[in-house]
């Protein structure tokens, strides 16, 4: 079996290529603050999703990736790997209890 030879590309290239990926990121990106969280404001929902109104009052639902879900478990004192495994298993009303659980006791910003 012959190996692949890897193709060697300069800094500039591999800048360039990190630079391209970054954007691509941006794109698919939008960020929202939340400076006072609260059970009226911030709300994990049904789908394993986040339901919140942002401090320049847009309310969205938004779908978590596994880095997100991992983040706001991390500032609830919540373990983003059960709650990724709730989810899995289909325990989506148990991963919402969790976390809105602990919402009201977050004293910080999303």
């Amino acid at each position: 079996m012959e190996a692949k030879k890897m193709e060697k590309l300069s800094a500039t290239e591999t800048m360039n290529s990190l630079y391209d990926q970054a954007l691509k990121i941006k794109t698919k990106s939008t960020d929202y603050l939340i400076r006072e969280v609260t059970p009226e404001k911030v709300q994990f929902n049904d789908f394993g999703g986040l339901d919140f109104m942002s401090d320049d009052g847009r309310v969205a639902s938004l779908e978590l990736s596994r880095f997100a879900l991992g983040q706001l478990g991390t500032k609830l004192h919540v373990p983003g790997q059960y709650i990724e495994n709730c989810l899995n298993a289909g325990f989506y009303g148990l991963a919402k209890e969790n976390i809105n659980t602990w919402i009201p006791y977050y004293h910080g910003g999303l």
